[in-house]
């Protein structure tokens, strides 16, 4: 099977900025972890970040950040499977590189929409595991086409991952098969539980998922900056709790 492992020369146009300097790559994903996290106002964030950004640059001495797509089966055009909400699937995909993840979608046949939950998940050898990386949902729409979650701001280390499409009880749809560049492997949720059948027992499912990002992140720096990030959360929330 062909490896999911991502090329920067993969660059696609439109969805994502085709390029931009790793602290503005970074700045944008801790901004909306800070974001989120502690609801800060636009002062506190901004001075934040601009922490980070120096930070950044001197770590990564301005290495660029290039828009790519990490993961493209390209759509399926075989069997079509049923995906409901008693039975959906997940793909296994490997990075051999620290990416952040900004899009996770499936190419779907929708007749009844609803709502699609996306996760990441780790590894489990033929399923995966109960780890979840990532978690967010969306209003899948009545159609056939891509659609998926956006601006996740996902930072993923190098390894071995399973992106998750789950509908909710109101979907009614199809997940096309025999994508042209299918998965490392896949796995089908059925009878309340993930069915191992053995190594790539399922790889006939080959249905269509699409993951697109922009990095590589370098390490050292994207762990240090994590750990700077994660000390600016301590010190917010200390400041916030005595004001």
């Amino acid at each position: 099977m062909t490896s999911a492992s991502a090329s920067a020369n993969e660059s696609r146009a439109g969805k994502l900025p085709e390029s931009g300097t790793m602290d503005n790559g970074l700045r944008a994903f801790f901004s909306s972890l800070l974001g989120h996290q502690l609801g800060m106002g636009n002062g506190m964030l901004k001075k934040f970040l601009m922490t980070v950004g120096v930070v950044a640059s001197l770590l990564t001495g301005g290495q660029q950040a290039v828009a790519a797509t990490l993961v493209d089966t390209g759509p399926g055009t075989g069997t079509s499977w049923l995906f409901g909400s008693g039975q959906w699937f997940a793909g296994e995909f490997t990075l051999t590189d620290h990416w952040i993840v900004e899009s996770l979608e499936a190419h779907l046949n929708i007749f009844n929409g609803g709502n699609v939950t996306v996760r990441i998940l780790g590894d489990g050898g033929n399923v995966p595991n109960s780890t979840t990386y990532f978690s967010q949902s969306f209003l899948a729409s009545t159609g056939q086409g891509w659609q998926g979650v956006f601006g996740t701001g996902l930072l993923l280390m190098a390894g071995t991952y399973w992106v998750e499409f789950q509908p909710d009880s109101s979907i009614i749809a199809a997940w096309e098969g025999g994508a042209p560049n299918p998965l490392d492997e896949y796995a089908l949720y059925a009878f309340g539980g993930w069915q191992d059948s053995g190594p790539n027992a399922l790889d006939f499912l080959q249905v269509g998922v699409r993951i697109e990002g922009f990095g590589p992140v370098p390490l050292p720096a994207g762990g240090l900056l994590l750990i700077s990030a994660l000390g600016g959360i301590a010190v917010l929330r200390r400041r916030r709790r005595t004001a």
